[in-house]
């Protein structure tokens, strides 16, 4: 496959034959794709020395380089040798969860100083809540709920639900008639806090009740 691209292109980028850890092998910048550093597991140990064996200098040059033209080829439109992964959709992947991982950190922290609060975070023209948050959504406004990606692993995922900017005030008004307070994030870093302030009317309703239970009790107790 090597001697046949080279023949046909003058060279062959996408496939690199030489030895590695005492053995022939072929690196494939074809096959090259974008990768944080989460989802690195470990470095390639000599096989006796049970230590991580680096590529020679010569090797790494030739690897960089061919991977480099490859790539401008691809960006190009340039036709000839290809990369045969999807490195633009892959690429996008690994920068939302970056920008997930990101907003995840500043959003519990703070969350850590309103823990009494429900917050909304701004992002993307939405307004989002994580976690907790987005549960305790799910329970008290029945708003859908999905999942974020913020590492390599499977599990490393945590709950989001989101709500139009336009649909802010009447989000909050719904929660404040649940007695939930709301601290909102704006994208510029304004922070603004909407405590549940109970009615006049609210609390009159509420001292009227409590009389009459009262008067009830009391007359259970005479009635004995």
């Amino acid at each position: 496959m090597h001697d046949k691209i080279a023949e046909k292109n003058g060279k062959c980028n996408g496939i690199i034959i030489d030895t590695f850890d005492g053995k022939d092998a072929a690196f494939l910048p074809q096959s090259m794709f974008p990768v944080t550093v989460d989802y690195i597991s470990h470095a390639h140990k000599d096989t006796h020395a049970k230590k991580p064996l680096p590529i020679s200098a010569k090797l790494s040059k030739a690897v960089k380089e061919n991977a480099q033209a490859l790539r401008d080829g691809y960006f190009s439109g340039k036709k000839g040798e290809t990369i045969f992964t999807d490195i633009v959709r892959l690429k996008n992947i690994m920068l939302d969860e970056q920008k997930s991982i990101r907003l995840s950190q500043d959003y519990q922290a703070l969350a850590t100083t309103h823990v009494d609060k429900l917050l909304f975070y701004h992002s993307d023209n939405l307004f989002v809540a994580l976690s907790n948050a987005a549960i305790q959504l799910v329970d008290t406004l029945s708003l859908p709920v999905g999942e974020i990606s913020i590492g390599a692993k499977v599990t490393d995922k945590i709950e989001i639900a989101t709500i139009d900017s336009g649909d802010l005030s009447k989000t909050i008004e719904a929660l404040h008639k649940n007695s939930i307070d709301v601290v909102v994030k704006q994208s510029d870093g304004t922070i603004t806090i909407h405590d549940y302030i109970p009615s006049e009317n609210a609390n009159k309703e509420s001292q009227v009740q409590d009389k009459e239970s009262e008067e009830s009790t009391q007359n259970q107790d005479e009635g004995r």
